[in-house]
């Protein structure tokens, strides 16, 4: 706090660091010995100006949080944190990252009303950008997404999987182009379209094996089982 009605009468001035330890939200004061370490560094970064890593460090946190602690709702408020700054910085690419991030745990928390609403804002950022990357990994989320739902529509997930895989397929984004096909054909096994599906999960187990990618190669033999069923 560097406010000059924060400073003692007398005395040297103790430092405080405004930051909230569970969502890195600068709100209260505490002494820096009690903040965690992750808060420090994004507080750090902030007071400095340097809102490129305060915005990285608040996302690499939300990785943490979603991936490897399993606290969605921690992650989605350090995942905000980054959007914030992404929206200070005038990085489109980046708040379309994110909020395609955002809606993404907001579908695992159950609320898909909001998490469709994330993933168009996303959307319309990438298109209006003519940013391939991301628009074609937002049309991967949004095409599993539509699939999974309790009310699938498997229609639109084949279809916003299709235009991912195209995309993907088109700039090289082989990782992508991987998962919308595995989506795409999820959607068309669970419309009763079993050849089509067997056909694609086919086409993606040689392509791994051709780049030696053990990994997909058994999710695709694992989904071609499922086909024979």
């Amino acid at each position: 706090d560097n406010s000059t009605e924060a400073d003692p009468p007398t005395a040297t001035p103790r430092p405080q660091l405004i930051l909230h330890p569970r969502q890195g939200a600068l709100v209260a004061g505490c002494p820096p010995a009690e903040v965690p370490e992750w808060a420090k560094a994004i507080a750090l970064a902030k007071s400095r100006g340097e809102l490129e890593t305060a915005h990285y460090l608040s996302s690499k946190l939300g990785n943490a949080y979603r991936d490897f602690l399993g606290q969605p709702e921690k992650a989605l408020a350090a995942y905000q944190t980054a959007y914030d700054l992404a929206v200070e910085l005038k990085d489109t690419h980046r708040q379309a990252i994110l909020l395609t991030v955002m809606g993404t745990v907001l579908f695992q928390l159950g609320k898909f009303m909001e998490a469709d609403d994330y993933h168009e804002q996303a959307e319309q950022i990438a298109r209006e950008d003519d940013n391939q990357l991301a628009l074609a990994l937002i049309l991967q989320n949004r095409g599993y997404q539509a699939s999974e739902k309790p009310e699938p529509d498997h229609e639109l997930g084949r279809r916003l999987s299709d235009e991912s895989a195209r995309i993907a397929e088109r700039e090289g984004f082989d990782a992508i182009y991987f998962d919308s096909m595995l989506n795409r054909a999820g959607s068309e096994h669970d419309m009763g379209l079993y050849q089509e599906a067997l056909a694609t999960h086919e086409e993606l187990y040689e392509r791994a094996k051709e780049h030696g990618n053990y990994a997909q190669m058994a999710d695709a033999l694992h989904s071609m089982g499922e086909d024979h069923h």
